[in-house]
């Protein structure tokens, strides 16, 4: 059974955590946040990664790869992938490549 919402974090880790659950979380990417409409701000990585310590599910979360975020989610595992960029198109439909983090608790 899956369930995708668009909430913010904290309703839906705690309405939905349990042994058995698997969250994938999308937050905006860190020191970019203003291009995102829903408000989150710099802080709010710190506190999403607090919550996340104390879950009993398993989470996966993707996220630019950065300094800060690397810092920030180390006790977990962190592996690194290259992939398009969505948003931008060079000529000759060739996407520009970035790293992206892809976290987990297990």
């Amino acid at each position: 059974m899956v369930i995708i919402e668009n909430q913010k974090f904290e309703h839906i880790l705690k309405t939905y955590d349990r042994n058995s659950t698997l969250f994938y979380l999308d937050p905006p990417y860190y020191s970019v946040e203003s291009y995102y409409r829903d408000n989150f701000k710099p802080e709010d990585h710190a506190r999403l990664k607090s919550i996340l310590d104390e879950i009993k599910g398993k989470f996966i979360l993707s996220y630019n790869d950065c300094d800060y975020i690397r810092e920030l989610y180390k006790d977990y595992s962190i592996v690194e992938v290259d992939r398009g960029h969505n948003l931008m198109y060079m000529r000759g439909n060739t996407k520009p490549r970035y790293k992206e983090l892809l976290i987990r608790n297990f």
